[in-house]
């Protein structure tokens, strides 16, 4: 009767009060708030990749779009920070088999000057119900070859920690210092990250914690490969659903370059 009826309002309730207090996903955790990223910071430099196809690629917006482009993917929360939200269904890039909302910048450098990316954010998911809980957040990234992937600053929830992925001379994935840059990291957690290429050298800092790398075989093997720096959501994962994914947000994104063989394309 009405008691049973009411008894079953009150579970849902409780159900659906239990899932945004356990920071739990469902099939319409990536909704537009309808207010653009771009009204806050400033994305001029930029492109955005999004998990959704276009053509034989991912959708892309580019340059003076971005300061008034907001979707379910990339668009502002109430306190203006850009939130990148990814489902793990989402379209990849040619080169990946993993779904992203990820910004990248379009000024490209060759190894030499000083060149950073500096951000203030927080992870708030990662493919709750999936035993890869792991995305990145901030990479350099090249246009091929061994060194491709120079940079990638990765979270794992399952162990809490960021770790700052380099490339051995052989090619190999490894953390750079041999340890994580930061640990203890929970979801909903703010933080600010720093990735600086001095020469061949890279500092990597998150919340005063500190690992370097010497990439001197990379600018000796290839003195000619550009990089250009990416931050956002770069899920590891991808599955049939579109109920579970991963969501960061970004309230500070800045870049710099002095020096070396700089071009903005």
């Amino acid at each position: 009767g009405s008691s049973l009826f009411s008894w079953r309002s009150i579970c849902a309730a409780v159900m659906r009060m239990h899932s945004v207090t356990m920071g739990l996903v469902t099939s319409n955790f990536c909704s537009d708030t309808h207010s653009a990223p771009g009204h806050k910071l400033n994305l001029k430099g930029w492109k955005l990749q999004l998990p959704t196809h276009c053509g034989s690629g991912v959708c892309e917006i580019d340059g003076d779009k971005l300061k008034s482009y907001h979707d379910k993917y990339f668009h502002a929360s109430g306190d203006g920070a850009a939130t990148f939200c990814v489902p793990l269904n989402g379209a990849h890039t040619g080169g990946s088999h993993y779904p992203r909302s990820e910004l990248r910048e379009h000024h490209n450098f060759k190894l030499g000057g000083s060149h950073s990316l500096k951000a203030k954010m927080k992870i708030l998911s990662v493919s709750r119900h999936h035993s890869k809980k792991e995305t990145i957040v901030g990479q350099i990234h090249g246009e091929g070859g061994k060194f491709s992937s120079l940079v990638k600053l990765r979270y794992n929830e399952n162990k809490m920690i960021l770790e700052v992925r380099v490339k051995d001379k052989g090619g190999k994935e490894i953390n750079a210092g041999g340890k994580p840059v930061a640990s203890d990291v929970s979801l909903g957690h703010s933080f600010e990250y720093e990735l600086r290429m001095e020469g061949h050298h890279l500092t990597a800092k998150v919340d005063g914690h500190t690992v370097t790398h010497n990439y001197d075989y990379a600018m000796e093997e290839d003195s000619s490969q550009k990089y250009y720096f990416k931050a956002g959501n770069y899920l590891q994962d991808h599955q049939d659903t579109d109920s579970d994914g991963a969501v960061v947000a970004f309230s500070e994104i800045s870049t710099h370059h002095s020096g070396g063989s700089d071009v903005v394309v």
